[in-house]
This record gives structure tokens, sequence and C-alpha cells, in this order.
């Protein structure tokens, strides 16, 4: 009898226990589909779901500027040329490069300094050299050729000189004795005045040299402008141009690379 009464509870225990088995085992499996996503993954997801609104970064990369002044146009040869020919440096200056262009101007400068110098001391002895031959030789030094002075350097007197000529059959050399005259009183006067020439045309020899310095200085400056000029346009024609890396962010998980250049 009590039997009887305790199966109906013990079967109930037992459909219990199976439903809750059953439950569990339920919960299991869905545990199992549902498996955690990998931390990197999930990184490169939430950086492709921000990129979503801009999905292109551009990478720009521009030609070499190097030396190369900033000028939204190129610079005329012609200009460069004309200006470094009158006033070297000038072009340099006008092509950006200032320390070249101190050069050339500063040389320039310096040379005629010189020029000015020289000539100046030439003057100045030639000066001295008259003011001697007037004091010593009793000669009118106004108005004379430069021979003049060469010959009373190597004569003592107007007389030496006219006889040497005559002997030498170069009449037409000879000096009129009374506007061309001069007596030096002994050798050392004589070589005393020669000195002070010499100086003197040593000194002007030296200012028409530089002159010749001046003259290549303005030709190296204007051919330096010129190719300067054209070192110029070409790497502003470089840098007016430029090559542009794309990268595409993934879509449908596929990387994309894009290369576009400009001129």
């Amino acid at each position: 009898m009590h039997m009887l009464k305790m199966k109906p509870l013990v079967l109930s225990f037992i459909s219990l226990g199976l439903f809750w088995i059953s439950s569990g085992s339920g919960y299991a499996t869905e545990t199992l589909k549902l498996q955690p996503i990998h931390p990197l993954k999930s990184m490169l997801w939430e950086q492709h779901r921000m990129s979503s609104d801009a999905s292109l970064a551009m990478l720009s990369v521009p030609a070499s500027t190097d030396d190369v002044p900033n000028s939204a146009e190129p610079k005329s040869k012609g200009k460069a040329l004309i200006l470094s020919l009158f006033i070297p440096g000038a072009g340099q200056q006008y092509l950006g490069h200032t320390t070249s262009a101190k050069s050339y101007f500063f040389t320039e400068i310096a040379l005629w300094t010189g020029v000015i110098s020289f000539q100046a001391y030439s003057a100045w002895r030639r000066d001295d050299m008259k003011t001697y031959a007037s004091l010593h030789a009793g000669a009118d030094v106004s108005d004379k050729p430069s021979q003049y002075f060469v010959d009373m350097g190597n004569y003592m007197d107007v007389r030496d000189y006219n006889d040497a000529k005559q002997r030498n059959r170069e009449f037409y050399k000879i000096y009129d004795e009374t506007d061309y005259f001069w007596a030096w009183d002994n050798e050392a006067q004589q070589h005393e005045f020669e000195d002070l020439r010499i100086s003197s045309d040593r000194a002007r020899n030296r200012a028409i040299f530089i002159v010749g310095g001046i003259l290549a200085n303005h030709l190296i400056s204007t051919i330096d402008a010129v190719w300067k000029s054209y070192k110029y346009n070409k790497r502003h024609q470089q840098q007016s141009s430029n090559w542009n890396l794309q990268f595409a962010a993934p879509h449908q998980g596929e990387w994309r690379m894009v290369f576009n250049t400009a001129f």
C-alpha cells in the first residue's frame, strides 16, 4: 500500500530531474554556440566601423625642394643675365642665392677699390716725378708726352739724347732743345727720377690688370646666373608636381592601394 503511494512521488522526482538535466544540457549547448570574439578581431572590426565615414587615407609626398627659394613663378633667364652683366651678384640675388650674390658683389667692390687705389697712387707718383724733373733738371713738364719722361730717365740731358738719335739716323725723334730741354746734375738724380716714373707706370699697369678682373667678374657672374636660373626653373617644375598614395580601408574583406601623380 505504501509502495503504491510512493510510486507517483518517485516518478515526479524522476521527471523533475530529467527536466533539469535536459534544461542544463540546452544551456550548455547555447554557451558553446556563443564563443567570445578574439580581441584582435574585435579591434579590427571596431577600426573598420569607425573609418566607415572616411574610408580613404591620403599620403602625399612632394618632390624634393632643397635649395629652391619659395616662389610661385619661374624665374627669367634674360633678367638674371642682364642683372648680373651690369651688377655682379644682382642676378643671383634675383634668384634667391644670397650667399653667392654677396660674394660677387663684394668682389666687385674690392676690385674697383683696387683700381681706384692704384690709379690714385700712379697719379701721385707721376706728380712727384714731374716736380722732381722741374727742380733738378730744369725741364718744362707741361703738355709733354710719356715718351719724353722715358727719355729723360735714359739720358743725362737733351743734347746726349739728340746725338744718339743722329747717330742712329732717327732724325724724326730729335727734340727741340728749347721746348724739350733737360739736364741732370748727376746720375743719382737721374736714377731717382727713373724710379719715380717706373713706380707710377707700374701702379697704372696694375690698375689696368684689375680692370680685366672686373670684366671677368661680370662674365663669370653672368654665366653663373644663367646656370642657376636654369637649375631653379628645373627644380621649380619638379616642385609643381607631386605623387600620392591612397590607402582604402578594408571593404568586403579587401585592402586597396591607389598611386596617383599630378603635374
